[in-house]
């Protein structure tokens, strides 16, 4: 997680029977799956939701680095939160 945001909560896992944990600064999956993608869709994929907080209003900006899951490469993704004032 960026700089001035928590992990809170886990909200929900759409990433099989696997068993997803979060400390203050990272959320990990051990042992989930990735579903099939439907024919001609491109790749599978799922979705870890949490809900985090921050002390500071701003944009964050949330990197997750290229690497390897069960021996398949994935490009690495970004993606903005908007901390707006009094909701911080």
């Amino acid at each position: 997680m960026p700089a001035n945001v928590t992990v809170e909560s886990l909200d929900s896992n759409t990433c099989g029977a696997g068993t997803v944990s979060f400390t203050a600064d990272e959320v990990k999956l051990t042992n989930g799956t990735i579903p099939a993608a439907p024919v001609a869709k491109g790749a599978g994929s799922c979705q870890i939701t949490v809900t985090v907080t921050s002390t500071k209003k701003g944009i964050y900006t949330n990197t997750i680095a290229p690497g390897n899951f069960n021996g398949i490469a994935y490009n690495g993704t970004n993606a903005q939160l908007n901390v707006l004032a009094g909701y911080y």
